[in-house]
């Protein structure tokens, strides 16, 4: 199953749709912003985590 959109991560997917889809989103160096966009916001939706970010890293 793959993203409903662009960027989306489906934290509930199996390991090998999940890596697929990080995989998928363009990251090359100084270009982080759109994957670090998706992990942060695929965290956020998990209650149960303090989110942060700072510049392209995401700590939860």
């Amino acid at each position: 199953m793959s993203p409903s959109t662009p960027g989306e991560l489906d934290l509930s997917a199996d390991v090998v749709t999940l890596t697929a889809a990080l995989v998928d989103i363009e990251s090359v160096s100084k270009n982080e912003a759109t994957i670090a966009d998706a992990v942060e916001s695929a965290l956020q939706r998990l209650v149960h985590l303090c989110v942060e970010r700072d510049g392209h890293t995401v700590v939860a």
